[in-house]
């Protein structure tokens, strides 16, 4: 890899290295480590979103409730609760 393009070079750079990292306690800790494969599969199957898809799917996933696609620059997150002032 000599140039990034784009965020999915450093999710796949990422992946790799990750992959790598798990091998490589596979191999050295022997068998031990297989019970854990159903908690740590390969990450050769793990999807990629983009950042509307995965807020797209939160809304689908909680019945449409109120999901803020960017909660910084919200108009809720300007009208919350403003902090406690301290009485001295």
């Amino acid at each position: 890899m000599g140039f990034i393009e784009d965020l999915r070079d450093v999710i796949e750079l990422e992946r790799e290295i990750l992959e790598e990292m798990l091998d490589d306690i596979r191999a050295r800790f022997g068998e031990e480590p297989k019970l854990f494969d159903d908690y740590l599969p390969s990450l050769a199957r793990v999807p990629t979103w983009e950042f509307q898809e995965c807020v797209e799917r939160l809304r689908i996933a909680h019945g449409g409730a109120d999901v803020v696609a960017d909660p910084i620059r919200s108009p809720r997150a300007s009208s919350g609760r403003q902090p406690k002032k301290n009485a001295a």
